[in-house]
């Protein structure tokens, strides 16, 4: 595309010049692509490092017109866009205090106000500093929301209603947050407060209703007792929103609740941690969530993994959607994988199959001592094993529980030693540039848990289920590869170990990227 003799820049419609200098390959000509179409969601799978952020706003300059939103997934990436792009961002209620009550923040925050207020007229709506980034937001032509915060304002307030594009980061998340919004969780604290058990039948939809209705009851009944909303004392204000909002979901469920839903619950040592109700298959409820909140989409990820099956999962048509692969930026030599089948792992076979894994990741680290390695483990089990198994590389190994994640990460990141992080939880949203990384470890297939009923109800139950659980794993297995080649220049590589990574190749394996492929070699230790 040119302007007056020359190749059109980012500077020409705006953009910082010293950020984002020329477009990369495809760039420009994708986001020409998505303006020009005339399909309610156009899919674009990029790579990292090819540029998707600025695409997609191109797109939106060039669209001129529509109001539109940037979803993406962490706080933190709203902070990166809002540097990049000096963008609005809004967050969520609970980043910032009530000013009835600002001395209890963080305890009490400004997410108190619909439950205290009610229809009452707020004093201070002009200077809650919640409001005052959403009015900045609601002004300008482009936004940056998180998907939880749009998808409850869009629904239930409206202010992010009737947007002209709506812009999905991470696009094969999306059926993740869709279910986080329409699922209901009863946790241990609410269960123990109204004396709450377990459904006496855990598979019958006609007894969950009935179990919702009593627990909505009792919870009620908690409500009652604290007297009137507007004479809460400002300590148990948090109390009663956390109970009045349970009651909605409660009566919401006791409608919704039919064989087309599971309940699963959460047990450690016969002590019930929570029980939550969910749907099979979430893609139903996208089109009023969703779809009617914006005229038309553009959605992105490195790991779209057939177009037409995510607009249908969804809740599109297949012929709802465009879709462009972009290349990877990156040469092939910087971003190998090696699959090295040396176990094949399943829960049936984890006893003899964990040694085997345990022996592989000792000869791969032996292979790279002096190089910062991440291990992908999958789940806690395996980690535990792999941490005291792996030996006499115990000296390199970090690890992190559930609550220490994100300290242990910023502590793997800033040691200057060769350590080697072992995780069930680093697939996403971790960013390892240069030294910071230069070896990936897969350890296990990620296919998702069948232990969760949700899970399988959904493969086996539909006939598009197979492909469904193989797209799950091959989306998350290429994003845990991709966390340490992040620019032009830097490099690592891959070992994936595990057998069923063939099997899940030769059932799915067209469905994997083009890039991605072309990267993937087989070997031996």
């Amino acid at each position: 595309m040119e302007l007056s003799g020359r190749l059109m820049d980012p500077h020409d419609l705006g953009f910082d010049a010293s950020k984002f200098p020329t477009f990369r390959e495809g760039q420009l000509e994708t986001s020409q692509e998505v303006a020009d179409s005339t399909k309610p969601l156009f899919l674009v799978e990029a790579p990292t490092g090819s540029g998707k952020s600025l695409l997609a706003l191109v797109a939106h300059k060039l669209l001129k017109e529509p109001r539109g939103a940037y979803l993406v997934s962490t706080k933190q990436l709203q902070d990166q866009l809002e540097a990049d792009f000096h963008l609005p961002v809004v967050k969520g209620r609970g980043n910032f205090p009530c000013l009835h009550f600002e001395h209890l923040f963080p305890e009490v925050t400004s997410e108190v106000c619909h439950e205290y207020l009610g229809n009452r007229e707020c004093e201070f709506i002009e200077n809650c500093l919640y409001l005052v980034q959403k009015r900045k937001a609601l002004a300008s032509p482009m936004c940056i929301l998180n998907y939880p915060l749009f998808l409850t304002e869009a629904n239930f307030v409206k202010g992010f209603s009737n947007l002209g594009f709506l812009i999905m980061d991470e696009v094969d998340t999306v059926e993740d947050h869709l279910m986080n919004f329409v699922e209901v969780e009863i946790n241990q604290w609410l269960m123990q407060l109204a004396h709450l058990g377990v459904p006496h039948l855990k598979t019958k939809p006609a007894a969950w209703r009935e179990w919702c209705t009593q627990a909505s009851d009792k919870l009620r009944g908690k409500l009652a007792e604290m007297g009137p909303k507007e004479n809460v004392h400002p300590g148990r204000i948090k109390l009663y929103t956390r109970l009045s909002r349970a009651v909605k979901k409660l009566r919401f469920l006791s409608e919704a609740l039919d064989d087309g839903w599971v309940m699963e619950v959460d047990e450690y040592k016969d002590e019930v941690k929570s029980i939550t109700f969910k749907p099979i298959k979430v893609g139903g409820y996208a089109p009023t969530s969703i779809w009617k909140h914006t005229s038309r989409s553009l959605g992105m990820s490195a790991t779209v993994m057939g177009h037409q099956a995510m607009a249908i999962e969804l809740g599109l048509h297949s012929w709802d959607v465009d879709f462009r692969e972009l290349p990877s930026p990156f040469p092939i030599e910087d971003r190998r994988v090696q699959y090295i089948p040396v176990a094949n792992v399943t829960h049936k076979t984890k006893d003899v199959e964990y040694p085997k894994l345990a022996k592989a990741v000792h000869e791969v680290l032996n292979k790279h001592p002096k190089e910062k390695v991440l291990v992908h483990a999958v789940s806690y089990d395996l980690k535990n094993y792999l941490v005291n198994n792996v030996n006499p590389f115990y000296h390199r190994i970090m690890t992190h529980t559930q609550k220490d994640r994100a300290q242990v990460l910023e502590e793997f990141k800033a040691s200057i030693l060769p350590t080697v992080l072992i995780s069930p939880s680093m697939e996403r949203g971790v960013d390892l540039p240069g030294d910071l990384c230069r070896v990936v470890i897969v350890a296990k297939v990620p296919y998702p848990s069948l232990g969760s009923p949700q899970v399988s109800r959904r493969l086996y139950g539909f006939s598009d289920g197979n492909l469904w659980y193989g797209r799950r794993a091959a989306r998350t297995l290429v994003q845990m590869t991709g966390r340490a080649t992040r620019f032009k220049g830097d490099y690592s590589i891959s070992y994936i170990l595990d057998s069923q990574f063939g099997q899940l190749v030769a059932r799915n394996g067209s469905i994997f990227p083009t890039w991605w492929r072309s990267a993937v070699t087989s070997g031996s230790l």
